[in-house]
């Protein structure tokens, strides 16, 4: 592995070590808001204990929406996307969003 990746690991860890639930407790919450949300607008969600908490999987076949469509839709609105298909999205989230954008969602 070269040391610039190395270096990255190694100043990446350091970093959530230090402030690892300052940074990415206010994106849980966000991303449980917006699962309850969904849920409440009867919109299904994969939920669960055993469900990384900054994975939001939004089933489509009760809306009539196209996986693939609103995939492209949240492109264009520069929200990247982990997996979609005619089905299911799921957009990306990671610890560097901030919790606006997943309200955007």
């Amino acid at each position: 592995m070269s040391g610039r990746i190395l270096a990255s690991i190694d100043a990446s860890r350091a970093l959530l070590q230090k402030h690892g639930h300052d940074l990415i407790d206010p994106i849980i919450d966000a991303t449980e808001k917006g699962r309850a949300t969904l849920v409440a607008n009867g919109i299904d969600v994969i939920d669960g204990e055993y469900i990384d908490p900054l994975k939001l999987v939004i089933l489509l076949p009760k809306t009539g929406a196209d996986g693939n469509l609103v995939e492209q839709d949240l492109l264009k609105a520069n929200i990247d996307v982990e997996m979609a298909n005619r089905d299911l999205i799921i957009p990306m989230i990671t610890f560097a969003d901030t919790p606006e954008l997943i309200e955007d969602l």
